[in-house]
């Protein structure tokens, strides 16, 4: 299983995921887009809650950002 079907994804593979930086995805976390989880001492993200999330803007909205 190579890194694309891993199913739980560290903090900062998620916000590449996504396309945002690290302190976005806090902001987003912090907005309920979707839940952090506490896997012993390490927080992961599901790769299936960022699915409908892909270019969404920190702040909830669904803006496409464009260099």
């Amino acid at each position: 299983m190579d890194n694309t079907e891993r199913m739980w994804l560290t903090l900062d593979e998620a916000a590449g995921v996504l396309g945002v930086t690290l302190p976005e995805l806090h902001r987003m976390i912090d907005s309920g887009l979707f839940r952090p989880y506490k896997i012993g001492r390490v927080v992961r993200i599901r790769r299936q809650d960022l699915e409908g999330l892909k270019g969404a803007s920190p702040d909830g909205s669904d803006n496409d950002r464009h260099p």
